[in-house]
């Protein structure tokens, strides 16, 4: 983490000869060229420590919530084709193109392809895949320290970095998913490792390390495309930097600089650019029928505001209102101290080049900041979708790395003069009381058992129990919410198409048994109250929520089970369950279905375990013979 070769410990640069000559802007560059930190075994204890502290409390959360969600799912799917050797394909899918042939698996370039790869690398070893890409979210959230604890070494003393680095990764939105089957660890860890490495950069003082870090921040940014395309976002805030930090080097210096410093990341998002071009015919893959993202926008903006600063994610509906307010107060103070201190550290005095190396850090988060919202901001536009909270606290760590150092220099502003020598200790306890509230907050979540997402709350499902039993493993099925028939069962699953993910909707059950022979699909599986709301066409709404009462469509063969409906699509429309399977079907209504069997049409259910993860539902014959569907 050393930003320089050995470099004195001491902190001022004297200036004299031409040097004393050069302009502000110029003389602050050349200052932070010299100015080095020398980091001791003690700095490494100290980060060893961080990340065995985040270890625990992701571990926690290992245990405390599934981490399962509708996308775990796509990724864990893209996975098993990658050991399966049939590329990035999946066999459940929701969007445009797949409708034109209905061919499943699928290629896709909706997701990126760096975090199924590396469950794949993982699953390869012998590790379940649901177990890897935990395994991989816990590792990243581990090391997400070192790139944040370097960061602030360049100007803090070990003391602030520590309390710095603590308060930065106990905010609640990043460490509640720190063991989730997401992208969401691994992209983070791997866009501030290019911040944090664009910092030393610009900081450094010889021109090969200089060289390696651009490299090595370029490189960062290439991963953290990988694993989400809004790492575009690192690519072009490295090109930025990197452009005006290299002015005043010499031509093939500069050149040299700005080369190694885009090459890597460019290289990565030119090959996921012709991959996009070969599987979708474009280089980007827009969501075709959005167009809500204007519509929606003062409220998404508001909500991903109160997931930042812990009012409504963080807290939930049943926290008391004074905590609320407390939680509030806190953030609210720790951004009015953060802010007189860079104000008041914008002309640093004569000789404070820490303050000169924070000024400059500062900028570079700022670009990181800035660049990341215009890029989300422009891409949801273009696609008309939803500003979702979670792409908006991603970046809290950047914000709070941010704020958090300035906050902790307020014994260098003007309100010395008013506070006296208290001023320092008044940004120290707010940190300190959020360090604790962001810990109550944590301990509240693991003890109030976790929301779970209906993926994993589908796994005694006796609609999945049924699929299992009287479903071949390779038919493909019709949903209108596939995800849980896709982690839980090994059928291709097809969402009927749905604006905005297609450019066509579903609003007729004409257009259900034409997808339905194209697919070669017997059944839709129907589980009621999906879609939620009427965003995005009313009229899809209005047709799948009336599938919710299958009693009242008579011309179509249905089977009624606890927490779902089967309908017969397609040619096969007419022909009906048989008596048998309706009769035991009345049995799911009338047991208790507390032991460790359930009933389904054909035979008995045991609870044992997923080629994915815990739980899955596998099925045994019994005695009694299965009829033809």
């Amino acid at each position: 983490m050393n930003p320089t070769s050995q470099a004195p410990a001491t902190d001022a640069v004297p200036l004299a000869g031409p040097d004393a000559r050069e302009t502000h802007k110029t003389m602050s560059v050349r200052i932070l060229r010299h100015a080095g930190v020398t980091v001791g075994w003690h700095d490494h204890l100290t980060l060893a420590i961080l990340c065995l502290l985040c270890t625990g409390l992701a571990l926690a959360t290992l245990f405390a919530t599934s981490g399962l969600g509708p996308d775990s799912v796509t990724y864990l799917h893209m996975a098993d084709s990658i050991v399966a050797g049939q590329g990035l394909t999946h066999r459940w899918a929701y969007w445009d193109p797949v409708y034109e042939t209905c061919d499943l698996p699928t290629p896709t370039t909706l997701w990126p392809p760096g975090y199924s790869m590396a469950i794949a690398a993982l699953s390869s070893l012998g590790v379940q895949p649901y177990l890897a890409a935990r395994i991989i979210s816990i590792l990243a959230f581990a090391l997400l320290p070192v790139p944040i604890f370097g960061t602030l070494r360049l100007f803090l003393t070990p003391a602030k970095a520590i309390l710095s680095t603590v308060l930065v990764m106990s905010l609640f939105p990043i460490a509640r998913r720190s063991a989730s089957v997401v992208s969401e660890p691994a992209f983070l860890l791997a866009a501030t490792f290019s911040l944090f490495l664009s910092v030393r950069a610009v900081m450094g003082s010889d021109t090969r390390r200089i060289a390696w870090c651009w490299f090595g921040a370029s490189l960062a940014a290439g991963v953290a495309i990988l694993f989400r395309y809004i790492g575009i976002s690192c690519l072009l805030s490295i090109a930025l930097i990197c452009f005006f930090a290299t002015r005043s080097e010499p031509f093939r210096t500069r050149w040299l600089f700005r080369l190694v410093a885009t090459i890597p990341a460019g290289l990565i998002m030119l090959v996921l650019m012709l991959r996009k071009l070969f599987v979708v015919g474009t280089p980007g893959q827009s969501m075709p029928g959005a167009d809500i993202f204007w519509l929606t926008l003062s409220g998404a903006e508001r909500s991903a505001v109160t997931s930042l600063i812990g009012w409504r994610a963080l807290l939930g509906p049943g926290a008391p209102i004074l905590f609320r307010s407390i939680h509030l107060a806190l953030f609210g103070i720790l951004a009015v101290l953060a802010g007189v201190s860079f104000w008041s550290g914008s002309r640093p005095r004569k000789g404070a080049e820490d303050l000169r190396r924070q000024q400059i850090a500062s900028r570079i988060m700022i670009a990181f900041v800035a660049t990341y919202l215009l890029v989300l901001i422009t891409a949801l536009a273009k696609n008309g979708m939803k500003l979702n909270p979670r792409y908006v606290t991603i970046i809290a760590p950047w914000c709070m790395l941010l704020l958090v150092p300035w906050a902790l220099r307020m014994d260098h502003t003007r309100l010395r003069t008013f506070l006296g020598h208290h001023a320092g200790r008044v940004s120290l306890v707010v940190c300190a009381l959020l360090v604790m509230s962001q810990g109550a907050l944590m301990l509240r979540w693991l003890r109030s058992s976790p929301r779970e997402s209906y993926v994993w709350a589908t796994q005694e499902s006796p609609t999945i129990a049924w699929i299992r039993n009287n479903v071949a493993p390779d038919e493909t099925i019709l949903s209108n919410r596939g995800a849980a028939i896709a982690y839980w069962c090994p059928n291709p699953v097809l969402r009927v198409p749905l604006i905005p993910f297609s450019v066509v909707t579903t609003t007729t059950w004409e257009q259900v048994d034409r997808l339905a022979d194209k697919a070669h699909a017997r059944f839709l599986v129907h589980w009621p109250g999906y879609p939620k709301t009427s965003k995005y066409d009313h009229n899809q709404f209005v047709f799948l929520r009336s599938l919710d009462d299958p009693s009242k469509l008579q011309h179509r063969s249905s089977l009624s089970l606890a927490d779902g409906t089967i309908y017969f699509v397609g040619k096969h429309r007419e022909i009906g369950f048989p008596v048998e399977t309706v009769e035991r079907n009345q049995l799911f209504h009338n047991l208790n279905n507390n032991d460790q069997t359930i009933f389904t049409g054909t035979g008995l259910v045991d609870r044992g375990q997923s080629a994915h993860g815990p739980g899955t539902l596998t099925a045994h014959k019994t005695e009694t013979p299965a009829r033809s569907q």
